[in-house]
């Protein structure tokens, strides 16, 4: 953005560019924000995401739920505790500051993907 300000870009222009990637940004944080739900090994609290969202019907990159919608599903469904309403946070800090919230966690999460969290690890309900 540095950039575009520098060339003297017009803000409504910047804010044009910067939407562009809108789509992608919802796409990752909303992943980021539903996985320990998506693997949790509680096939109930799976069900309720599948009616929520059908990950495996997916169409991908601007297909997702919004950040709202998301927020009120995690919420409506007692989901909305621990790592995923910390997440659900960065979502909407995001959106609202085009800044991450918590940059350590954000650039982390492709390399902790391997270790991923399920709801049971987040909540630490493992029995």
């Amino acid at each position: 953005m540095r950039g575009l300000k520098v060339i003297e870009l017009p803000q409504d222009r910047i804010d044009k560019v910067l939407s562009l990637s809108d789509p992608y940004d919802d796409f990752d944080y909303w992943s980021w924000t539903m996985s320990p739900i998506y693997r949790a090994e509680d096939e109930k609290v799976k069900a309720t995401a599948g009616q929520f969202y059908d990950y495996g019907a997916s169409k991908g990159i601007g297909h997702t739920p919004s950040a709202e919608a998301t927020e009120n599903f995690l919420k409506s469904n007692h989901l909305y505790v621990g790592e995923i309403a910390e997440r659900m946070k960065d979502w909407l800090y995001w959106k609202a500051n085009r800044k991450h919230r918590r940059l350590d966690e954000w650039e982390a999460r492709q390399e902790t993907a391997k270790d991923a969290k399920s709801i049971e690890d987040v909540l630490n309900l493992k029995k």
